[in-house]
């Protein structure tokens, strides 16, 4: 535990203003996103399949404005670059995730800020700017969209499932997820591909959707949503049911009871690494 950590007024407090800072930095980099959608979006390419746009830089700009601002000492890692060092504690940001989403008009896009302790997962805030959902957690606070709690959903058959999945940008990797996604169709409820992680990792936190399985989610992708889960009662692990980490390549979110047997069936179907 870092030492900022452990010299905080109380846990509790601490996370309660660490809490309120990324849900107050994830409405700005939101804002700023929104902004940027009033003129013609300037779109470039990363990598294949891969895209930045201006209005992902300006709410980097926004939202790490807000974080070092209120916690200069601290750490930070952002997908578009951005990054700090500090002490062990550190922010995992994502300006725009779903920007392929973001810069084609289509609404599903989000925002997420996280906040880590070495590998301790603290805080967590995903903002929808579309919707206006703002849906957020810190350890032991439990989660809640607009304020109000939410939990994951208790369902625990197959056939009752809403079965989401996520795209990698590896070509590979994606006709693998597809292949899965093809057999889970016609048993499950229905399946769905939102085009944001963060988004599909708030969706099993409230209960709109029942899982979320992808190949390799990026850091940023996942440290928001993963406390948010958590905290909601759901589970997030690699396909042998082991903790989500920075180094776990098939991921899976779920429910607390199709979890694992959704485990039991994709370790049969899925043949990544």
């Amino acid at each position: 535990m870092s030492s900022q950590y452990v010299l905080s007024t109380s846990r509790d407090a601490f996370l309660r203003v660490a809490h309120h800072t990324a849900v107050a930095a994830a409405l700005a980099g939101g804002r700023a996103a929104l902004q940027a959608c009033l003129s013609p979006l300037e779109t470039a390419n990363k990598a294949a399949h891969d895209l930045v746009t201006n209005g992902d830089l300006a709410s980097e700009k926004a939202l790490v404005s807000i974080l070092r601002t209120a916690f200069p000492q601290h750490a930070l890692l952002s997908e578009e670059g951005q990054g700090a060092e500090g002490d062990g504690l550190r922010w995992v940001v994502d300006p725009v995730d779903g920007t392929t989403n973001y810069a084609r008009g289509l609404p599903c896009w989000t925002v997420s800020v996280g906040l880590m302790d070495g590998d301790d997962y603290l805080v967590g805030a995903v903002y929808d700017p579309v919707r206006e959902e703002m849906f957020s957690a810190w350890k032991g606070g439990g989660a809640y969209l607009n304020g109000e709690p939410i939990r994951a959903r208790e369902t625990s058959t197959v056939d009752e499932c809403l079965f989401s999945f996520g795209l990698s940008y590896d070509s590979h990797e994606r006709a693998q997820i597809m292949a899965v996604s093809a057999h889970m169709a016609p048993i499950c409820m229905s399946v769905r591909d939102l085009g944001s992680a963060a988004l599909a990792l708030a969706y099993v936190a409230c209960g709109r959707m029942d899982c979320y399985f992808h190949s390799h989610l990026q850091p940023w992708d996942a440290v928001g949503g993963k406390v948010i889960l958590e905290e909601a009662g759901g589970l997030m692990t690699d396909l042998s049911g082991r903790p989500w980490t920075f180094a776990t390549r098939g991921t899976l979110a779920a429910g607390p009871k199709i979890h694992q047997p959704l485990l039991d069936m994709l370790g049969e179907l899925y043949e990544g690494d």
